[in-house]
C-alpha cells in the first residue's frame, strides 16, 4: 500500500505558542516538492504527546491541504486505549489516509495487552495501521511475534521498524515476505535496512 519516504514532520508554533499553520504549509510543501511520497503527522518528532486531540486534527488538515493525492498519516500516541480510539475515529472522519499506531508510551503494557490495544485501535479508526515498534524509546516491543498475531487483520498493512537493531528488519521480511510494508524508522540504517528488504524510510533528518 505505501513505499517511499515519508518525512515524520515536525509541528510548527508561533511565539505565543499557537500553531503556525502558516510555516506548517511552507514546511510540508517543500517536502512535497523535494519528492516525498506521504506525511505522518503528530509523531513524536512533531510533539504529538504535548498535542490536544483538537490541535491534532488541525495539524492533520494543514497536512491535507499541501499532500495533494499522496497519504497523509495520523499518529495515534496517547497513553490510553480510550483516548487512542477517539483519535483515531476522529482521523477517521477528516479523511486521514491511515494512522501510525504507538502503544501506550506510558504505561508499560504486556504483550496480550498490547494487541488487544493495538486492534482496539484499529477498529475505531477503520483505517489502513502502520505499527510503530520502537522498543528503545516507548519499552514497549512490538515483536515479530505480536506481529504475527495481528497479521489476520488486513487493516494492519505497514511497519515502521526502530528497534535500531538490522537483524528485526530481516527477521520480519524473513517471517512474513511482503505480507506487511516495511518501513525503517531509523535514518542512519536507511541504506541497510532498504538492502535487505525494506520498501520505505519514515525520516526525521529532513525535516531538520
Amino acid at each position: 500500500m505505501w513505499t517511499g519516504v515519508f518525512p515524520a514532520v515536525t509541528t510548527k508554533f508561533t511565539a505565543d505558542d499557537r500553531l503556525d499553520h502558516a510555516e506548517m504549509e511552507r514546511c510540508y510543501s517543500l517536502q512535497m516538492e523535494a519528492g516525498c511520497d506521504g506525511i505522518i503527522v503528530c509523531g513524536s518528532l512533531g510533539e504529538g504527546p504535548m498535542l490536544s486531540p483538537d490541535e491534532k486534527i488541525e495539524v492533520l488538515k494543514t497536512a491535507q491541504k499541501v499532500a495533494g493525492k499522496k497519504p497523509v498519516l495520523l499518529t495515534v500516541n496517547e497513553p490510553g486505549t480510550r483516548e487512542a480510539a477517539c483519535i483515531a475515529k476522529r482521523a477517521a472522519r477528516e479523511g486521514a489516509d491511515g494512522l501510525m499506531v504507538v502503544p501506550s508510551p506510558i504505561y508499560h503494557t504486556n504483550p496480550e495487552e498490547t494487541v488487544a490495544a493495538l486492534r482496539a485501535v484499529a477498529e475505531a479508526g477503520d483505517l489502513p495501521v502502520m505499527l510503530y515498534s520502537n522498543r528503545l524509546a516507548y519499552r514497549v516491543d512490538v515483536t515479530v511475534d505480536l506481529m504475527e498475531e495481528l497479521a489476520s487483520d488486513n487493516r494492519f498493512v505497514a511497519i515502521k521498524e526502530s528497534s535500531d537493531d538490522i537483524r528485526r528488519s530481516t527477521e520480519i521480511i524473513n517471517r512474513f515476505g511482503d505480507r506487511y510494508d516495511l518501513f525503517t524508522g531509523v535514518d542512519n540504517l536507511a541504506f541497510e535496512a532498504l538492502s535487505v528488504g525494506a520498501i520505505g524510510w519514515v525520516a526525521g533528518l529532513v525535516t531538520a
